[in-house]
């Protein structure tokens, strides 16, 4: 049985009368049609259990139906305690399920529906409640609980939605299970999650708005990632739905994300959208759509041209992409303004996140936990980057979205690691040189070759950006500043293996790292450093070393606010047991870090995740230009240094802070 017709199933057995199918239809929002098929797929189980189903027009038994009365379910204890133990192990999760469910459409839940509906023991039905409460909780929607009355929300009409769509996206096969369409052409997401909409938005189904949005896209030469795509296509689905209702979104204050390329596709969409389902939308839900097109990320264009129309109308977004890019390779070392798919991507995620953090929408990111794990260090430049989010949009970067930058960050690192450029110089002629080039890429396909030069080319082969040169003639004399690979015109066996240990040694280069640099003034002082620590709270501990940052006048009074009120809304654990807490640059007086030690690991989010070495930042990106080098030179320590953990383990047994000054004086 699905879940539908299980949750059927304990209704008939919570009432001791018939229970009419039109009642049974109302209640799970399907069609009689479909609550009578659901009964006979109940008999079809109860048969596969070996009792006695035969009903009253069918005979007497454990399902029973009448004419105009309807069906109940006749089953003694002991049978039914066979059938429902069964579920047991689901019985929680449903009932959270279906009482939001609940919720979301009628904002209230009695504490007689409660007993009558939820199958559950007293600590089960806690346990029910507190889940259901949380996740409430996390979409800002008020919850309210009244012992004796019952359960109840309060929610605005933009977080009802926000909500609705959430409670689809996290629960696709329970909706899918409820939703009553046949089959359909889908253009944007696949047949199953077409089907959770339709089961969410109580069988409306979005074939239209979905070929509107197709269109739209096709038309600006643009593809939405899925999720974004599934997203869009709910919110507009919705809006189309409470439109009809007569239910309208509130006004909301314009924020401007864009240069106008979002309200332009939107515009389009509603031009769709109101010819195809035959209606005007009010104004207000005009800017709900431009809104939800805001917040949508784009996966790709179809061509350059379409690309750079995108670009011309988000000249800004272009100009701070570049400087994030910019300071992202000042820190890793990299060249990663050459790294056009990289530069490309952060264009595109940076849109998304610039929108979403300034309409204040949390976009869970479910890699999180992995990125931490195997990109420590690129979330410490996430971090980082939130500085200039600060700086220059007066933007708050949270954990969510400093992961999506992570994981960009950290595969531009692999492929820069991972690729090894080359030029070649060869005196043969452009046969054998074409000869030798395709060699090489086709025997060892991690060398990219920049260019073929012959001998004559020296001024050319000196200002060759490449790794190293491969010679087939001599360059002796030549000061190229760069390892040189001779190799014989045909390539050899020998040459091969020469080749191969050179990309191994330039890789090996690339790892050791971001070059090493000494703060050349002092961000670390002993008297901000805290070893071996004996706090349980994280609150304590920061309470402790904001005191003392202010108490030295590094900040004023109210930095200690601005960190704890970032930890409430997004933890700044990074991974690997270090945690980057840090506070608004307008508090700081004068630019420093500092750092603690725990003797045992505390909890730093509500994940479990813990951190016993920590980097207060209280940093001003607005000092001098020497102190603004200093603190791009912190995070590009930071980063190297992590990823030893030989470094790590000193610094979480030392106890002596002038021991632990020295380690940072070898970053």
């Amino acid at each position: 049985m699905n879940k539908r017709q299980i949750e059927i199933l304990k209704n008939l057995h919570s009432k001791k009368e018939f229970t009419t199918f039109a009642h049974l239809a109302e209640k799970f929002n399907v069609s009689v049609k479909t609550v009578r098929n659901d009964i006979s797929a109940i008999r079809d189980f109860l048969d596969g259990e070996s009792l006695n189903t035969a009903g009253a027009d069918f005979g007497s038994g454990l399902i029973e139906t009448k004419t105009h009365l309807g069906v109940r379910l006749n089953i003694s204890e002991e049978e039914w305690q066979k059938i429902s133990l069964q579920n047991d192990g689901n019985d929680e999760k449903d009932a959270v399920f279906f009482i939001i469910r609940h919720l979301m459409k009628n904002k209230s839940l009695t504490a007689q529906r409660l007993a009558e509906q939820y199958y559950l023991s007293r600590t089960q039905l806690e346990k029910v409640i507190s889940k259901v409460s949380k996740w409430f909780f996390e979409k800002h929607i008020p919850f309210e609980r009244r012992r004796g009355k019952g359960i109840s929300i309060r929610c605005s009409e933009f977080n009802y939605r926000m909500a609705l769509l959430a409670h689809c996206r996290e629960n696709i096969a329970f909706y899918s299970e409820l939703a009553n369409v046949g089959g359909s052409e889908v253009f944007v997401v696949g047949y199953e999650d077409y089907r959770a909409i339709c089961g969410a938005l109580d069988g409306f189904e979005p074939k239209k708005a979905s070929e509107a949005l197709k269109k739209t896209e096709e038309q600006f030469g643009l593809t939405l990632n899925y999720a974004s795509g599934f997203d869009l296509l709910f919110l507009i689905s919705l809006c189309i739905m409470r439109t009809g209702e007569n239910i309208e979104v509130p006004p909301s204050e314009k924020r401007i994300t864009d240069g106008g390329s979002d309200a332009l596709f939107a515009d389009e969409l509603i031009k769709r959208l109101e010819s195809a389902y035959n209606i005007i939308l009010p104004q207000n839900e005009k800017k709900f759509i431009e809104f939800a097109a805001e917040i949508s990320e784009i996966r790709e264009f179809d061509d350059v041209s379409a690309r750079r129309n995108f670009e011309a109308m988000n000249i800004e977004l272009c100009r701070f992409t570049m400087r994030a890019v910019t300071l992202i390779g000042e820190v890793t070392g990299a060249a990663l303004r050459d790294d056009k798919f990289f530069v490309k991507q952060m264009f595109l995620q940076l849109k998304v996140t610039i929108a979403r953090l300034k309409y204040g929408i949390v976009f869970k990111n479910g890699l999180l936990s992995q990125i931490k794990l195997n990109y420590p260090n690129m979330m410490a430049i996430a971090w980082f980057l939130g500085n200039i989010f600060e700086k220059e949009l007066e933007l708050e970067l949270n954990e969510n979205e400093a992961g999506f930058l992570a994981l960009h960050i950290g595969g531009a690192i692999e492929r820069q690691l991972s690729s090894v450029t080359a030029c070649i110089v060869c005196d043969y002629g452009v046969g054998i040189s074409q000869v030798l080039k395709e060699k090489i890429m086709r025997r060892i396909p991690e060398i990219k070759i920049t260019s073929v030069f012959s001998g004559r080319d020296i001024h050319k082969i000196k200002s060759e950006m490449c790794d190293f040169i491969i010679s087939a003639t001599s360059l002796d004399g030549y000061r190229l500043n760069r390892d040189i690979i001779n190799v014989g015109n045909l390539l050899s066996a020998s040459d091969i293996e020469r080749l191969e240990e050179q990309v191994k040694t330039v890789r090996t280069k690339r790892r050791g790292g971001i070059k090493q640099l000494k703060p050349k003034t002092s961000l670390f002082n002993t008297e901000l450093i805290f070893p071996k620590c004996d706090f349980s709270k994280k609150e304590e501990l920061l309470h402790m070393m904001c005191a003392r940052l202010e108490n030295l006048g590094y900040v004023t009074q109210g930095f200690e606010k601005t960190v704890l009120e970032r930890e409430k809304s997004t933890p700044t654990d990074i991974g690997n047991g270090f945690a980057l807490p840090h506070g608004l640059g307008n508090f700081v007086n004068h630019s420093a870090a500092a750092f603690a030690t725990l003797k045992e690991p505390i909890e730093w989010t509500k994940n479990g995740d813990t951190a016993d070495i920590v980097f207060l930042a209280a940093f001003d990106m607005d000092e001098s230009g020497e102190i603004k080098e200093e603190i791009v030179r912190f995070y590009k320590s930071l980063v190297s240094f992590m990823e030893q953990d030989g470094n790590c383990d000193k610094l979480r047994n030392t106890t002596d802070t002038n021991e632990i000054i020295k380690i940072f004086d070898q970053w």
